[in-house]
């Protein structure tokens, strides 16, 4: 439990924590070392004159540093106003309900025996309403939740009505409203589902203290809620101009107000409107991400994983907003209609990517961007775009699928080249090794040694995998095919030198494990009749 001791004396230590530029004993240390030099300076001048300055006036001592004015200690208002900012940050945890209400309580205790003492600071009214009014609001929430049977329930929201209109009354009614006073007010209505009237009690209480975090943490927590999310970004982008040192918390806040305005158009089938908007909320975060690199936490209270998670959302909705657009105007008018868009998600996605390397939905969802041009029969488009993809995150799986169509347009040399990076990031993936060789032995027919250790490294690959017990039927499969293909290239290879006996024996191997394959089968009796007119085997091109 939080007290008001207890408050300024944690305000106290973060106070001193923060102040590290200026340590005493550093000082005092750098102080005695230059006295030493200065000492040493002065002895070293009257050996080189013959001391013929015996006499000298020794150097006067440096001049004590200034005393440091005693900080204040803190006034019982300011003691209370901590007590209840104490009071709102807990009510982010509902299970916290009464320990809201003790503090608000201690709170509202200490600012009435201020007021009692003759107090004269101008805090102490609108923190005094807000005080009693959270705390009191709290005790109807208890009271609701414990203590009211379901047939007394209509006659209590009744009465819980016309008392609540008498505490935003009172809130409302305050000749300086304060931050805390918004916030209780906003609390309440929020509890009560009124988000209309919220969302003007935001409207009012960000025009008034736009570099509020208490009021930012509860927009944060209520953008879904709130009707014309838009407009309240318009009003904070308005206020960053006049107060640059809340910029980052103001751009923040906007990211998730027009994130939330994207979503809403997306519900309504905008979608150009839902793209347009989750993209500008990207850039708000984005920019709110940037200037915190330099802000304090004071400025911006949100952590950098936050920042991060919520502009690769943002990202990754305008990508997929863009790509459902693309889908539409394929299907109506053909992909030169659908291209913008295409290349609107999967700069969109690359962007969310960006920020969170390793999550897998995003890179789904970019492969699957680059998948739309095959499905449009667009080979060179598909080519394309895993060839950007590749060269800007460095992937091996974009690699190999950059290789494989470049291998389906007839650019052996590039293909090479992308397999061979591929292996260079996946070494153990024994289908990438194969193919790799696969390129060399059949498209551009050199560098054949190395493609022999390519498939027998593929062969070692797949035979140690094979031999996992905990694999999956696909897995399995999928091992299995890679195997027989490293194989039976290995014999077309051994063929190919004359090494009949080496490719029949690699051939009986790979129909002993796979008999289904009819490739196997077909160059077997190739190499049989071969080996029976001791004569050579075309290689198919």
């Amino acid at each position: 439990m939080l007290t008001a001791a207890s408050v300024a004396h944690t305000g106290l230590a973060a106070h001193g924590n923060h102040g590290t530029r200026d340590k005493p004993g550093g000082r005092a240390a750098l102080g005695g070392l230059a006295a030493h030099r200065r000492a040493a300076a002065f002895a070293a001048g009257l050996l080189a004159l013959g001391a013929l300055c015996a006499c000298a006036t020794p150097t006067p001592p440096p001049a004590p540093a200034p005393a440091l004015a005693p900080v204040p200690a803190p006034s019982p208002v300011e003691l209370a106003v901590q007590e209840l900012g104490s009071a709102l940050a807990m009510r982010a945890e509902p299970e916290l309900w009464f320990e809201v209400r003790h503090t608000a309580e201690l709170a509202a205790e200490t600012l009435r025996a201020a007021q009692t003492a003759g107090a004269t600071d101008p805090e102490l009214q609108p923190a005094l309403a807000a005080a009693e009014t959270l705390a009191a609001w709290q005790a109807l929430r208890g009271i609701g939740a414990f203590h009211i049977s379901e047939e007394s329930r209509e006659e209590w929201n009744d009465s819980l009505l016309a008392i609540r209109q008498a505490l935003l009354g009172r809130l409302r009614a305050l000749d300086a409203p304060s931050p805390q006073a918004h916030a209780v007010a906003l609390l309440i209505l929020l509890d009560s589902g009124l988000d209309e009237e919220a969302a003007a009690e935001f409207a009012l209480a960000l025009q008034r203290f736009p570099a509020d975090a208490r009021l930012h943490a509860l927009l944060r927590g209520a953008h879904e809620r709130l009707p014309d999310p838009e407009a309240l970004a318009r009003l904070l982008a308005g206020r960053r101009a006049d107060t640059p040192a809340a910029a980052p918390l103001l751009l923040a806040s906007e990211g998730y107000l027009l994130l939330a305005a994207g979503r809403s158009a997306d519900r309504a089938d905008a979608l150009d409107d839902a793209a347009a908007l989750a993209g500008r909320a990207a850039d708000a975060f984005a920019a709110a991400r940037q200037a915190g690199e330099t802000a304090s936490a004071e400025a911006l209270p949100i952590s950098r994983w936050e920042l991060d998670n919520r502009l690769a959302d943002a990202a990754y909705e305008a990508g997929q907003r863009h790509r459902q657009i693309a889908g539409r105007a394929l299907a109506e008018s053909g992909l030169p209609a659908a291209r913008p868009h295409l290349e609107a998600a999967e700069a969109a996605f690359a962007r969310a990517l960006e920020v969170l390397p390793e999550d897998q939905n995003i890179r789904d969802a970019l492969a699957s961007t680059a998948d739309t041009y095959y499905q449009a029969g667009d080979l060179v488009g598909i080519r394309e775009a895993f060839g950007r993809l590749a060269r800007r995150f460095d992937l091996p799986e974009w690699w190999n699928n950059h290789a494989f169509f470049c291998r389906e347009t007839g650019l052996y040399e590039e293909a090479y080249a992308s397999y061979s990076r591929c292996i260079e990031l996946a070494p153990d993936n024994a289908r990438w090794v194969n193919d790799t060789a696969l390129i060399l032995l059949y498209h551009l027919d050199r560098d054949l040694d190395h493609a022999e250790a390519l498939f027998r490294r593929a062969i070692a690959l797949a035979t140690e995998v094979a031999a996992n017990p905990f694999l999956d039927e696909t897995a399995i499969a999928q091992n299995e095919e890679a195997l027989g293909d490293a194989m039976l290239n290995l014999a077309l290879l051994a063929a190919r030198r004359g090494e009949l006996d080496q490719a029949a024996e690699l051939l009986a191997e790979l129909l002993a494990r796979a008999p289904h394959r009819a490739d196997a089968r077909a160059l077997s009796q190739q190499v049989e009749a071969a080996r029976g007119a001791a004569g050579h085997v075309p290689l198919p091109r």
